[in-house]
């Protein structure tokens, strides 16, 4: 299922390539927790935050009013240490993600945008042996603020919304914190008027 999404995201971005639109690539760090207790085979789960990185590329069409959509497929690691009855389980997991969001430019610097993304969780390690319901959904909040042409900062969030099972829980935590920098690129079609004018000087 994940490959057939990845795909649709794939044709959208591809047909409206010529339009008026942004290709970005952003990275950083991020961050997950729970707030609540987790138990397994009725245990209590001692557990930190777990810490990662994060690789997106992204779309985003930018209509002519300062509203835009943002889409494209990402990728996201972490590493989680728990301790359950006087055992100690460490690992990675790796995350592949697929968001859609709808945006506002509050001016030239500023951009908030909220929406889903389908999330694809794969274990690793000692957690490999946990793995149940990988196929997530989650709500995200996501503000940048270009700090120099071509260049954002953003600080995202994002919350599981799907049924929360507490294996899937030991290893990925429910909710997140993102930090980082994306590199865009604009891309603007001519329209048709300034196109026959370039023909018409030839």
């Amino acid at each position: 299922m994940i490959k057939k999404l990845l795909l649709v995201s794939f044709i959208f971005m591809s047909s409206h390539l010529f339009s008026q639109n942004i290709l970005g690539v952003s990275a950083g760090a991020v961050s997950g927790f729970n707030t609540g207790d987790v138990y397994l085979w009725e245990y209590k789960v001692e557990e930190k935050p777990s810490i990662g990185y994060y690789v997106l590329f992204e779309y985003r069409y930018q209509f002519k009013f300062p509203v835009y959509i943002r889409t494209g497929v990402g990728f996201q690691q972490f590493y989680s240490k728990v301790v359950i009855k006087d055992s100690k389980i460490t690992g990675y997991s790796n995350n592949f993600l697929l968001p859609i969001a709808v945006g506002y430019n509050i001016n030239d610097k500023w951009n908030i945008d909220a929406g889903v993304s389908l999330q694809d969780y794969r274990d690793r390690d000692d957690f490999a042996l946990m793995k149940s319901n990988n196929l997530r959904t989650n709500i995200t909040f996501n503000v940048s603020y270009e700090f120099m042409p071509n260049f954002e900062a953003n600080f995202g969030y994002s919350q599981i919304v799907s049924k929360k099972i507490n294996s899937f829980m030991v290893v990925h935590r429910s909710y997140h914190f993102m930090l980082g920098v994306t590199y865009n690129i604009t891309i603007k079609r001519k329209n048709k008027k300034n196109k026959e004018n370039d023909e018409s000087n030839i």
